[in-house]
This record gives C-alpha cells, sequence and structure tokens, in this order.
C-alpha cells in the first residue's frame, strides 16, 4: 500500500511541475511586428481547453493618420476590417510539448494577413521567440 501511494504521490507531482511549466508562457509580451514594425503588446493566456492564446491588448500607435482605431484589412475575419485591432487574437491553439520545451500552435502576421503554424519557446526568463 505504501509503494502505491508513494507513485501516485510522484505520478502526481510531475503533472503539477508539467502544468506548471505550461503555465509559465501566460503573461504580458512586448512585440514589434516584423514586416509592419508596430509596437504592440500581447498577453498570453490560457483558454478553457488547456491551449494558450494570445491577443493584442496595447500599441503604441493606435490610430491611423485620420485618428481612427487602426483595422485590419488583410484579415480572413471581415470583423477585423472595420474594428480596433486591439483584443485581436494572433496566437490561436498553442499547446505545450514537454519533450521539447516549447509551445505550438497557430500564428497570425497582420503584416501579411496569413496564419502560419508556429512554434514559441523561451530566449530568456522574460523573452519569447516565435517561429
Amino acid at each position: 500500500m505504501t509503494k502505491i501511494t508513494i507513485i501516485l504521490l510522484l505520478l502526481l507531482t510531475i503533472s503539477v511541475f508539467c502544468q506548471a511549466q505550461a503555465d509559465k508562457i501566460v503573461g504580458f509580451y512586448y512585440a514589434i511586428g516584423v514586416e509592419t514594425k508596430e509596437e504592440s503588446q500581447v498577453e498570453i493566456y490560457k483558454n478553457a481547453d488547456g491551449t494558450y492564446s494570445g491577443k493584442i491588448v496595447w500599441m503604441k500607435n493606435p490610430f491611423d493618420k485620420n485618428g481612427k482605431p487602426k483595422t485590419d484589412k488583410k484579415h480572413p475575419n471581415k470583423y477585423w476590417h472595420n474594428h480596433s485591432v486591439i483584443g485581436m487574437d494572433v496566437l490561436q491553439n498553442f499547446e505545450y510539448d514537454e519533450k521539447k520545451n516549447c509551445w505550438n500552435g497557430r500564428g497570425y502576421n497582420p503584416g501579411n494577413g496569413k496564419t502560419y503554424k508556429s512554434k514559441i519557446t523561451f530566449e530568456t526568463e522574460t523573452r519569447l521567440k516565435l517561429r
């Protein structure tokens, strides 16, 4: 009985550690668009299904030359053609791969309006790398 209890406790500890590693990505990150050179902040959050997504929550220059909120005319969802890009998900359905210590999912590029298979890793304790 003691061996079973120890094994169950060990499995629970490993599971909690892996979940803590996966949740490490949750937070706010400063971003600069590759094509657009737009400076923004992205919030990465955990979804109810256990995956991770990221949305634009701040932009250095949120308005166009006419003083209207910037929109995304290239986005496949026409909603964003007429609405501020603040609040738009740019990272979707990222799942943690504990063997490779990375998150895999889909990343939207506002510069060209395309979504790509993407991978996120930590370059440093506070800096992410998106490929």
